[in-house]
């Protein structure tokens, strides 16, 4: 409060979240503190302001929008993020009866691992209570979503989504991966898979690239965020 003459004020209006404003003459007002990452306390004879954390361990990186895109490459992995998470929306591949797969990069994407035992994998899904599971402890990729004998549609409105996870790809461990997504198959039926892998080996991972198994990614949104530890 600046040194002007408190005439005696009202303080009912001045509660929990309220500092008081000082003015050229009279009472001062009472103002509302919002949150805008400041903490405010007391000190002696004054108040402090510190900055707060507001969410930030949370960051939108980079989005990317396929158009009959031969593959969505996302670089630049570090250990500023403990997990990485990649959301798919609206994804279509340029020819029915594609499978989406992904590989990963140790040179930030000058390169893509797809030797033929660079993965393993595992995946299960469902679709009108039939429920189907699938695995690869050596392969060339990881099969993120659809599968053998339930591939994903290309047909008007057969659009897919789902979101991976991306687990510490910078620590000299396996990088592993959880995926979680909804597509309707070839047939037309919704089908709900849970797909999981591993890159098997210690060197760190620092980009990532999805791809379909033949063709093209057609249409589709991919947004990359990072979360910190």
């Amino acid at each position: 409060m600046t040194q002007n003459f408190w005439n005696a004020p009202t303080l009912k209006d001045a509660g929990d979240g309220k500092i008081l404003i000082g003015q050229t003459g009279g009472s001062p007002i009472p103002a509302n503190i919002l949150g805008c990452g400041i903490n405010v306390t007391n000190g002696a004879n004054s108040i402090s302001l510190d900055t707060i954390s507001t969410g930030n361990d949370f960051v939108k990186i980079s989005s990317q929008t396929a158009s009959a895109s031969t593959f969505i490459d996302f670089t630049g992995l570090s250990s500023t993020y403990q997990m990485y998470i990649v959301e798919m929306s609206d994804m279509q591949p340029g020819t029915n009866g594609r499978i989406l797969y992904m590989r990963t990069s140790t040179n930030n994407g000058s390169s893509y691992d797809a030797g033929a035992s660079d993965y393993s994998w595992n995946n299960i899904g469902s679709d009108l209570g039939s429920v189907r599971s699938g695995a690869d402890s050596i392969d060339s990729k990881i099969e993120i979503l659809g599968r053998t004998n339930d591939e994903l549609g290309a047909d008007p409105n057969e659009t897919h989504s789902q979101t991976v996870w991306i687990f510490n790809p910078s620590s000299l461990s396996y990088t592993r991966l959880i995926g979680i997504g909804e597509y309707l198959t070839t047939s037309g039926n919704s089908f709900l898979m849970i797909s999981g892998g591993q890159r098997k080996s210690t060197t760190a991972v620092n980009a990532v690239r999805f791809i379909m198994s033949s063709g093209t990614i057609d249409s589709g949104v991919f947004t990359l965020y990072g979360a910190k530890a």
